[in-house]
């Protein structure tokens, strides 16, 4: 069902675009990264570092589509359900959403 809801129609797959809505929505209600609602560069910049680990970890034959055996396989659907629970970031999952990490990157 993940797949599903996160796929284009047409596709059986999921590319990288797929994920904004996503992670723009996270950027927009998770507590932990209120902070960045004033910093809107950092934003786009936080979106991409995101889906960028996503596909690096989940994707790995680096083909730029996640198939649904991938994503059994991975801990995706586990971080999402994480992310979604927790008030910190940070102590949340460190793999996929950490600003932590993206703040080293930035």
């Amino acid at each position: 069902r993940f797949l599903n809801l996160m796929k284009q129609i047409n596709s059986d797959a999921i590319v990288r675009d797929d994920f904004l809505p996503f992670v723009k929505a996270l950027l927009q209600d998770h507590p932990g990264l209120e902070f960045l609602s004033t910093h809107v560069e950092f934003q786009e910049k936080y979106a991409v570092t995101v889906i960028t680990r996503i596909f690096y970890s989940v994707n790995k034959c680096h083909s730029g589509r996640i198939t649904s055996r991938q994503v059994r396989l991975s801990d995706l659907l586990e971080a999402f359900q994480q992310v979604d629970e927790g008030e910190d970031i940070n102590k949340v999952t460190t793999r996929y959403f950490s600003y932590e990490h993206f703040y080293v990157l930035f």
